[in-house]
């Protein structure tokens, strides 16, 4: 192999064969290795010098050129050759050393067009039509739509060829349709997902079939050090248009753990990849097209669990080649005003499904299907998060590190009031095959349900159905596949009243793939059959009921009703009113006070009356003495004081405030900006900056109490709101000391009270029941 000129010959018969018969071949060379392995090696260390030389000896450059002279090529010549593409490199070398810096890239993508991008070019179908699509049935339509329409979409992957068409039938048809389109491949995701690569790379536009989610990892280093990185690498030079296409997520039995992972977070955590994931077949066929239409590398995780789901608004019409989900944008499934549900794929359903329960007890939810993963929505999640005040982030992959983690933070970083955040996700552990033990780690309805209630200050607590004998167990009806919805019954073999053994055949099922059968668990008399012949059954429900053996019992989980309520402190008729009224309740702490460090007897001020005594004034007035600011103080201090102590004894802090009231009749400044907001400005010296809504209230004696009222209005319409009531009055450089009527009437004193919405009642309670113990102690 060091004298690769004199096997030319020999290397164009292979290519020749090649081209012929269509039939791959290997060349090997066997050379020897020239110099250190990098710089940072030296092959002194662990090679002698006759090993060193002897590679030397057979450098292909000096055998080349050997071989050359002794062809007859003259030295000149060869000089001539060498002399030349030394001037080239050191020519090309100098360029480089006298370009400029290059401009630092801060993505990897190439960009999408104005119809990918802008959310008012979205299109989902017709849902008026009555001939519908499912899931599985959109997606083949897309794939037959691309193929017939562009001749550069290739498919590639394990059994999608007929007959199989595929492990859930979503190519079935395909490769028969369109023949050297629809290829099967070899066992292995790292060849699938490379060739794509490199066919996208010589023109084609080649979706990569991975069966399961699960099996990607296989795939990772051309996904992520090819895949991705093409367009970054050369400078948008090359476009690698690869879709990779799998089936993901759990919520169906035996899935578990290998054929059950969804995994997006480690995809999206990859510069240059899109990844997507839908709920429904309007969204997955939009989404698909656009996924086609972008260019851009993408990977397609769709849940298995879906793809059969014939709910209406599950299903989509058959205009699916018109469909389009723009990249990058959610949807608002359920407009609300008191909590953000966020989820995809499998999880949308069981937000929709808490939104419902929770819309029982007067909470509107905002449900969003994020719909693109990578990039999502972050405008719409921040807009619905400040219009809530509260968000829960549902997903299937497991929570440390995942997606709504960072959603979560983003969230956090760029919203303009405090929010109240939450996670709801699998944890931290596999999915298991056991698929009771699958749903107790699995994000659900109850999990849900029960941040919720957190969050929004609810009382839930969870009602059981109806106790069942613990001797029978119920069979559930089971898909062929893990994509099933529902099964034909076209056989019963268990008798009412008679024994089965365990693994005895129980029924004969046919589904939308294959034909299959369900079998008894255990042993036990058959008390009841809940399905009759040529039912259509659907996956979940009742098959039968056993009676269990004498001593065995069945632990199978009892169904339960949420039973939800709002948490009240008010007397039962009061509550009934309230609640008649829908009118929410308002919590107040206590007041905290600060005063001016000057105290002031009436016998100073009497200086200027001597007609009039000590005992005069404390008839006229009852005060005996008042707090002046000192030197050095200002009102600004003492209020910004006491609503520090006000905030600490509620364990708040300042961006945890939606608003700032000051009440009072002598402000710092005679012009803006109020005390209110000089207060905020001094506060935030402590707690840092941030955008709270300040303003004062001029009104003397009875200011507090219209504040109250104000702060009252403000709260009953944001139940998870808090308002940092302040009074701030500095009267004693403001009087006139010779007024009899006035100079012994005004002192210098600031207070701050914290009201809250219904959410955060009890937090108000507690520090009440605490000051209650203290007294009594």
């Amino acid at each position: 192999g060091a004298n690769a000129i004199s096997k030319l010959s020999k290397v164009e018969n292979i290519i020749n064969q090649i081209r012929n018969q269509r039939k791959p071949q290997i060349i090997v060379f066997n050379v020897e290795r020239l110099d250190n392995h990098s710089n940072a090696d030296d092959q002194r260390l662990y090679r002698d010098d006759s090993e060193i030389q002897l590679s030397l000896n057979l450098d292909p450059l000096l055998m080349s050129e050997q071989y050359l002279l002794q062809c007859g090529v003259s030295k000149d010549e060869i000089d001539v050759c060498r002399s030349n593409a030394i001037a080239q490199v050191r020519k090309a070398v100098g360029i480089a050393r006298e370009g400029h810096e290059p401009p630092a890239v801060f993505n990897a993508e190439l960009p999408l067009t104005t119809e990918l991008a802008d959310a008012r070019n979205e299109y989902r179908g017709d849902f008026n039509h009555k001939d519908r699509f499912t899931m599985l049935e959109a997606m083949r339509q897309v794939f037959d739509f691309q193929l017939a329409n562009d001749k550069h979409v290739v498919l590639m992957g394990e059994d999608i060829e007929d007959g199989k068409g595929d492990v859930f039938g979503i190519t079935k048809g395909l490769s028969s349709k369109y023949p050297g389109r629809v290829l099967n491949s070899a066992l292995s995701e790292s060849t699938i997902a490379g060739m794509c690569t490199g066919m996208a790379l010589a023109g084609k536009k080649p979706v990569a079939f991975i069966q399961f989610a699960d099996f990607l990892p296989l795939a990772y280093n051309q996904i992520m050090a090819e895949m991705a990185t093409m367009y970054w690498r050369t400078n948008g030079g090359w476009q690698c248009p690869v879709i990779v296409f799998a089936a993901c997520g759990a919520f169906r039995p035996g899935l578990g753990p290998f054929h059950s992972q969804t995994n997006e977070a480690t995809y999206a955590h990859i510069p240059g990849l899109d990844v997507y994931m839908p709920s429904n077949a309007a969204d997955a066929a939009g989404m698909l097209n656009a996924a086609f239409k972008s260019g851009r590398p993408s990977l397609f995780l769709y849940p298995k669990k879906l793809l059969n789901n014939g709910h209406n608004e599950d299903t989509t019409s058959q205009d699916v080649a018109k469909q389009l989900v723009p990249v990058g944008k959610a949807r608002i499934v359920k407009s609300g005003s008191d909590i953000t549900l966020v989820g995809w794929g499998n999880t949308v359903s069981l937000c929709k499904e808490a939104a419902e329960t929770l819309e029982q007890v007067g909470v509107s939810s905002e449900v969003i299907d994020l719909r693109t993963i990578k990039p999502y929505d972050k405008s719409l999640l921040i807009a619905s998060a400040e219009k809530t005040g509260a968000m829960i982030v549902v997903h299937e992959d497991n929570m440390t590190c995942g997606v709504g983690g960072d959603i979560i933070a983003t969230v956090a970083e760029h919203a303009k009031i405090p929010l109240k955040l939450r996670r709801v996700t699998r944890d931290d552990t596999y999915v298991p095959c056991n698929f009771a033990n699958q749903l107790q780690v699995l994000p659900s309805y109850e999990k849900i349900l029960e941040s919720a209630a957190q969050i929004l200050n609810l009382q839930l607590y969870w009602q059981h159905g109806e106790e069942e004998d613990e001797n029978i167990l119920t069979v559930d009806v089971i898909g062929t596949s893990p994509s099933d919805e529902s099964v034909q019954i076209n056989h019963i073999y268990a008798t009412l009243g008679k024994e089965v053994a365990a693994g005895e055949v129980l029924v004969d099922v046919e589904a939308s793939k294959s034909a299959g059968e369900i079998l008894a668990p255990c042993k036990g008399i058959v008390e009841k059959i809940c399905v009759k012949l040529g039912d259509k059954a659907m996956v979940g429900r009742p098959l039968l009921k056993l009676r269990l053996a004498d001593g065995v019992q069945n632990t199978k989980a009892k169904t339960k009703t949420a039973v939800l309520s709002r948490k009240t402190l008010v007397l039962k008729e009061a509550k009934n009113l309230l609640a008649c009224q829908q009118i929410n309740l308002v919590g107040m702490a206590r007041p905290y006070f600060r005063t001016g460090s000057r105290l002031v007897k009436n016998a100073e001020l009497l200086a200027s009356f001597p007609e009039i005594s000590n005992d005069d004034i404390i008839q006229r007035t009852g005060i005996h003495q008042r707090h002046w600011l000192a030197d050095g103080e200002s009102i600004v201090e003492l209020a910004s004081a006491a609503a520090q102590e006000a905030l600490q004894k509620q364990n708040l802090k300042l961006q945890e405030i939606d608003l700032i009231i000051c009440a009072t009749c002598s402000p710092e400044a005679v012009q803006s900006p109020s005390l209110a907001c000089l207060i905020l400005n001094k506060l935030s010296s402590v707690y840092g900056e941030h955008n709270i809504a300040a303003y004062d209230l001029n009104a003397a004696c009875s200011g507090y109490i219209f504040a109250l009222q104000n702060a009252q209005d403000f709260l009953r319409t944001r139940p998870q709101a808090r308002v940092l009531l302040l009074t701030a009055e500095a009267l004693s450089e403001r009087i006139n000391h010779e007024d009899f009527e006035t100079a012994f009437l005004f002192a210098d004193a600031a207070t701050a009270t914290i009201l809250c919405g219904e959410h955060h009642i009890d937090e108000c309670v507690a520090e009440l029941k605490q000051i209650y113990i203290s007294s009594i102690a």
